[in-house]
């Protein structure tokens, strides 16, 4: 889900994030870094060499 909006600290009149409408978005580009990240996360605390490869 997305929304998109923007919040300035020296406005009074900033718009209430309850009153805009969800977006949903298509995730496929996230498939693409899952499994990169899922090594990563595998070797976060226990690094050995060629765990990237």
């Amino acid at each position: 889900m997305e929304k998109k909006y923007s919040i300035h600290s020296d406005s009074s009149e900033n718009t209430d994030s309850d009153a805009i409408t969800n977006m949903e978005v298509d995730c496929v580009s996230a498939k693409s870094i899952d499994v990169p990240y899922q090594l990563l996360k595998k070797y976060y605390k226990h690094p050995t060499s060629g765990c990237l490869e």
